[in-house]
């Protein structure tokens, strides 16, 4: 919200697309429509990254990369795919994270739902968690197993992806 608001609010003494300005966001989700319509405030090819975290366990726990994006795009577009993968109809938020950083678990919460339990691999954390629930909503996925979902309805994913990119 403070970001468009930004946008919004000093439109009339700032043009933004003066500017090279790339985001990094977080704090809770955001909807595809959220992120085109502030994209399209911003000079072109401005980057908008969201971060998963908590100030509790970490703030950069998995970060929205452009492949995540791609996919979130693809799901929204493809509803039995959506419901392959996520097995619901609201187009969730796809992050990519570290494994070496942070070790996820699905766990079902208090709600039945599927859940993150997170533990904090640095060792030079002041303040390590173990298997810590912040009690968000979500399901882990192994790269190879999302991929062979994907690929099954999109062969040339791939390709597709790779020649977006270099027009992004």
């Amino acid at each position: 919200p403070f970001i468009k608001s930004l946008l919004d609010n000093y439109k009339d003494r700032i043009n933004w697309k003066d500017y090279k300005i790339d985001l990094v966001i977080g704090g809770e989700g955001v909807t595809l429509d959220w992120v085109y319509d502030v994209k399209n405030k911003l000079k072109k090819g401005a980057k908008i990254v969201s971060s998963y975290g908590s100030s509790d366990i970490d703030i950069g726990v998995g970060f929205e990369t452009p492949l995540c994006f791609y996919i979130r795009e693809l799901i929204s577009k493809d509803t039995k795919l959506r419901q392959e993968i996520f097995g619901r109809d609201d187009v969730p938020m796809i992050f990519q994270y570290n494994p070496s950083a942070h070790y996820i678990n699905n766990i079902t919460g208090k709600n039945g739902k599927s859940e993150f339990e997170v533990t904090l691999l640095d060792r030079n954390a002041a303040l390590p968690k173990i298997k810590y629930n912040i009690c968000d909503e979500g399901e882990k996925f192994s790269f190879n197993n999302l991929f062979a979902i994907i690929e099954g309805r999109y062969p040339k994913f791939w390709d597709q992806f790779l020649k977006k990119s270099k027009t992004s």
